[in-house]
This record gives structure tokens, C-alpha cells and sequence, in this order.
């Protein structure tokens, strides 16, 4: 109060004041005022928004190098997949000696009558080149499952197939035979259409026979029923 009073009384009598400057400087040894936080006022902070962005973008980085390296995976692994699943040789092998064996007892087949050889040799190869062809065809066969895709194959690759050279060999038959009569009837395969008949039945019921406990004695007693039925000959 007094300095106030002080400086009233010098300002009246004509004395000069100090410079706005000199009076309000602050002290020596005042604290300096520390700057404002940009996160306690509100105003954003661009190098926060920076390093914000910056590890953003390193994560998006590392996301995208890490997807990349998971499809080149897959696509390696489907190499080695595909490469795991290469053709066996012993198998092409058998099934083209049975192939050669069925052209050759249908060859045999017209001298039976004039050649005991040929009648021995026919029987001796009958005894085994269809059940090959049979194990082989049931070997490939272990994992169909009836899904949409497999029951599709089996149509397009076996039943198709089957329909279309049964029509066929109906139609020459009756041209061949001079008989325009002869039926055409899925049910009653002619020639070699009968191996695709089985072969679909065989594989439309592999789930059934993968719950059956002994498969091949039930199959076996239903080749002897089968034998010594009138209706099959």
C-alpha cells in the first residue's frame, strides 16, 4: 500500500516512472512457466499423430508381408500335395495287363471249340484278370463318401458313360443283327457296358460296406447267391 502511495506521489510531482518493461520484469530467480500441454488443452499434437500413424502403418505392413507369406505357404504346400499325389506305376502296370489280358481271352474265345490249349488258356485267364480289374477298381474306391462333389464325378465319369454305350450298342445290335426290335434297357447291360453298371453300384454303396463289420464274407456269400440265381447268367 505504501509503494502504491509512493508512486502516486512520484507520478504527481512530475518525477518519471520506469519503463512498462523494467517494472514488469520478472525477477532473476522467477520459475519459468512451463508450455502448455497439448493434450490438457485440447489442441492435437502432430508428431503424437505421427507416431500414432507411423506404427499404424508398420502394423498394416507387417499384416499385409504376413498374409503374403501365408499364401505363399498354402500354394507350397499345394506343390507338395500335388507332387505327394503322383500317379503309382504299379498300379497304371496292372491295369493295363488286364486290359491286355480281357483283348486277349476275347480273342481266345472263337477257337475254345478247336484247341484244347486255347480253351485252357481262356479259362485260366478268366479266373483272374476281372477280379484284378475288381481289387484295383475297389482299391481307388476306399475314399468315396457321397458328398455332392464325388456323387457328381460318379455320374459324369461312370453313370453318363454307361447310359451312352448301352444306347449305342442297342443301336447296333439292331443293324448288325438285322433286328430293329432289340430293346434298349438300362437294366439289361450288353457286351462290356456291364463292368460301368457294377462299378457304379459298387461305388455308390462304398459307405455302406465301410459300416458293414465284415466286409468281404458278406460280399462272398452275396457272389454265391448270385451264382446260383436263374435270374443271372
Amino acid at each position: 500500500m505504501s509503494e502504491t502511495l509512493h508512486t502516486a506521489s512520484r507520478a504527481g510531482a512530475g518525477v518519471p516512472l520506469p519503463p512498462a518493461e523494467t517494472a514488469y520484469a520478472p525477477a532473476p530467480n522467477a520459475v519459468p512457466t512451463p508450455a502448455p500441454n497439448p493434450a490438457e488443452s485440447g489442441r492435437p499434437d502432430p508428431q503424437g499423430r505421427r507416431g500414432r500413424h507411423g506404427r499404424q502403418d508398420k502394423q498394416g505392413k507387417r499384416g499385409k508381408q504376413g498374409e503374403q507369406a501365408n499364401q505363399a505357404n498354402q500354394v507350397k504346400q499345394a506343390d507338395q500335395g500335388a507332387q505327394g499325389k503322383q500317379r503309382d506305376a504299379f498300379f497304371d502296370n496292372a491295369k493295363y495287363l488286364a486290359i491286355v489280358l480281357v483283348a486277349m481271352g476275347h480273342a481266345w474265345e472263337p477257337l475254345r471249340a478247336d484247341s484244347r490249349a486255347a480253351a485252357a488258356l481262356y479259362i485260366a485267364v478268366y479266373t483272374f484278370h476281372m477280379p484284378a480289374f475288381i481289387i484295383i477298381s475297389g482299391y481307388f474306391s476306399r475314399s468315396f463318401d457321397a458328398s455332392p462333389n464325388r456323387l457328381k464325378r460318379l455320374v459324369t465319369g461312370v453313370a453318363v458313360p454307361y447310359v451312352i454305350f448301352e444306347v449305342v450298342y442297342s443301336l447296333f445290335k439292331r443293324v448288325a443283327n438285322d433286328d430293329p426290335t432289340h430293346p434298349i434297357s438300362l437294366l439289361d447291360p450288353w457286351y462290356l457296358v456291364w463292368f460301368l453298371g457294377a462299378l457304379f453300384i459298387w461305388r455308390l454303396t462304398t459307405p455302406l460296406w465301410k459300416l458293414v463289420r465284415w466286409p468281404l464274407p458278406l460280399a462272398l456269400a452275396i457272389a454265391v447267391l448270385a451264382s446260383v440265381s436263374p435270374d443271372i447268367g
